[in-house]
Parts: C-alpha cells; structure tokens; sequence
C-alpha cells in the first residue's frame, strides 16, 4: 500500500526565519500529511510546512548559501499543538464574526480530513 499524503496550497504574507546568525524571509505555499503506508517500517504521520526563501543580498554564504527552499516537519501532535497556540494568538484582536469564520472553516477542513 503507498503512502498517503494530504496537501493544501497556501499563499502567506512574508515569514521570518531567524536563527542566532542570520535570517532570512520566506512565503508558505503548501502545508502536507504524510502517513505512511500500512503494514511498513512503524513511522508515524508527519506535517510538513513548505517555505519558498525569497532572494536576500544579506544572506550569510556559509549559514544558508543558496537556499530557496525550507521544510518544517512536525510530528501531528507537535503540529496541533503549534496549530492551536498559532490560532489563538492569531484570533486575539478578531471580531467574534472573524472568530465565527474560523471556527466554521476548521471544522470543515477537518470532516474533510476526516472521510
């Protein structure tokens, strides 16, 4: 049996990356599950947030080089966990009909998920 994956394009505002040398921008555009097949190696699903690096003058050579691409990977627990801080804080200063909206598009996407 193969692996099943489930993909969502996404289309973001600038994300900055940083670390103790450097950072850099990226965009999201594409959040994914990946379970393994059944019946293989034990591995546990895995979430992966892909960032597209935007070009940046600045960038340290021997920290990120020529870097276009990024992948956050999350176990599903860590990623629901991130998820629901991420949307609470998102939510914080949203009128209760933005609140509404978001709560209706979660529970849409997950029955999708869910079928």
């Amino acid at each position: 049996m193969k692996a099943v994956s489930t993909s969502y394009e996404l289309a973001t505002s600038d994300i900055e990356v940083t670390s103790n040398l450097t950072s850099i921008i990226a965009k999201a555009n594409r959040i994914s599950r990946l379970e393994a097949a059944k019946g293989k190696i034990k591995s546990p699903a895995k979430v992966y947030l892909d960032l597209k690096v935007k070009p940046h003058p600045e960038h340290l050579p021997g920290v990120l080089g020529e870097t276009e691409e990024l992948d956050l990977v999350l176990n599903p627990d860590d990623a629901l966990e991130i998820g629901i801080l991420m949307v609470a804080m998102g939510l914080k200063d949203k009128s209760q009909l933005e609140v509404d909206e978001v709560f209706k598009r979660l529970f849409e996407l997950t029955c999708e998920l869910h079928q």
